[in-house]
């Protein structure tokens, strides 16, 4: 009797084992279903970010020297580089002036 009694606690736990593998599969399963569409977009954002990091640091770290920018010399030489592109290509500036006034509304 002490036997069959075991041998039942054993299934029991056997069985109440494999309810809790399938149980936790399934959670697994359906985080798969529910991230799928972004597993694509983690995965290239991941390889882009390790492809990009010494272009970073090197960034970081020329922006941390004292050949950084104060912001009315960055203004003037981005203002620069626009009337040096109006100069040369004045029907592209003129056209894409325009662009936004077309959205329907």
């Amino acid at each position: 009797e002490a036997g069959a009694r075991q041998f039942k606690e054993r299934v029991f736990a056997g069985v109440l084992a494999n309810i809790f593998t399938a149980g936790i599969l399934g959670l697994f399963y359906l985080n798969y279903v529910l991230f799928e569409s972004y597993l694509g977009v983690f995965l290239y954002s991941f390889l882009v970010s390790e492809a990009l990091w010494p272009t970073k640091k090197s960034a970081v770290e020329w922006l941390q020297t004292s050949h950084t920018i104060s912001p009315q010399a960055w203004l003037l030489r981005v203002l620069s580089r626009v009337a040096s592109g109006m100069r040369h290509y004045p029907l592209l500036w003129i056209i894409g002036s325009r662009l936004p006034l077309l959205r329907s509304p």
